[in-house]
């Protein structure tokens, strides 16, 4: 055989290795890295976004909390159920999706106790006999109730100390250290109405009653509230931190306590605290998404520019801090804000979005050119 075919032959053989290797190096490359724990980047951020909100006791809409997390603002507020499953980072029913959705229920039951109207709960549901005009409107369980006790003074004898018959000599001291702690008096649930609060015992009984005239303070501690009365020792309500992921259930005792209490004492339990939604606003900015999509935009774009509006001069790593995208996606919307001259260059770097409405906003995206 020709020693020029079989020089040939192992070169093509040689060069089709390569093409398949280089196949291979540069699928590897554009997968997401997987975390020690097998999570993705992605997945990571969701999970450590919702942790945070939770911790830092935010309190939003459930689509504000998927938006937080980087889900597009279109989708979140969409009403496409099967979408927005599409864009939550986790297999629907796997652990991470049931954590994921359990954190952000209990965010946006904190949203709701404090900006929505408090749901009435019928009375019979807990065989409570109510007053006149009273109603119940919201409930915690696994409470524990504490009262403050005092222990007994010290008493020591001191000095020279003899008896003869009944006599004694001597000196006795009292040594003033009185120790005062909490004593756990019951475990039960805590019942709030209009007027009052109910303890509900673990017998089913009435184990205390607080009017909502007679609480003078309350103090917080890391996982209770003291609450101070007017001539009465105060008491201690300790809230559990138990967390079932099955059922998609979180205690926030302290959350609900305060925000509920506070609420009941101002008299607005019935009243809705949300701001009224202007309806030409909200139909400008479906037009902005999609003028936004018509210009071949990045999906994120208009989620970008709400957030630069309060946040003064930004930069390529602002982007990716705060919408955990690569570097060369924060760079495209970024320039992207450049072509249609929504911003200002400030030559160090850094670049400042220009004051518009967005009536504005709309008006400039129809004058644009596509993105290339």
């Amino acid at each position: 055989m020709d020693p020029f075919f079989v020089i040939a032959g192992i070169f093509f053989v040689l060069l089709v290795l390569y093409i398949l290797l280089k196949m291979f190096v540069n699928k590897q490359n554009s997968a997401p890295a997987p975390q020690g724990d097998g999570l993705s980047a992605e997945q990571h951020n969701w999970a450590a976004t919702v942790g945070r909100l939770f911790g830092e006791n935010y309190a939003l809409d459930i689509r504000e909390v998927y938006v937080k997390c980087g889900m597009p603002h279109d989708i979140a507020y969409s009403k496409n159920s099967e979408l927005i499953e599409q864009n939550i980072p986790f297999e629907k029913g796997s652990e991470g999706d049931n954590v994921i959705k359990t954190y952000a229920l209990a965010i946006s039951k904190r949203y709701g106790l404090i900006s929505l109207p408090l749901q009435e709960i019928a009375a019979d549901t807990y065989g409570l006999n109510l007053n006149k005009g009273e109603h119940i409107y919201h409930r915690i369980n696994n409470v524990g109730l504490f009262q403050e006790k005092t222990t007994q003074m010290n008493f020591v004898y001191s000095g020279v100390r003899w008896q003869s018959g009944f006599l004694r000599a001597g000196s006795m001291n009292v040594i003033g250290n009185e120790i005062t702690r909490f004593v756990q008096l019951d475990a039960g649930r805590l019942i709030f109405t209009n007027k009052r609060l109910i303890y509900v015992g673990a017998q089913k009984n009435v184990t205390k009653d607080i009017p909502l005239t007679n609480i003078l303070y309350t103090t917080i501690y890391k996982d209770g509230v003291l609450v101070h009365q007017a001539n009465k020792k105060p008491l201690l309500f300790n809230f559990t931190n138990n967390k079932d992921f099955e059922v998609y259930q979180i205690d926030d005792g302290m959350f609900e306590f305060m925000t509920v209490l506070a609420r009941l004492q101002a008299g607005t339990e019935k009243q809705s605290l949300v701001e009224e939604t202007n309806t030409s606003n909200g139909e400008k900015a479906s037009e902005v998404l999609q003028l936004l999509k018509e210009k071949g935009c990045d999906p994120l774009l208009h989620d970008v520019i709400l957030f630069l509006r309060d946040n003064g001069e930004f930069g390529n790593s602002t982007i990716q801090r705060n919408f955990s995208v690569g570097y060369n996606r924060a760079c495209h919307i970024v320039e992207q804000l450049v072509s249609l001259n929504l911003v200002k260059d400030n030559e160090n770097g850094k670049y400042e979005l220009l004051p518009f409405t967005e009536e504005e906003l709309s008006e400039i995206l129809k004058g644009a050119a596509p993105i290339a």
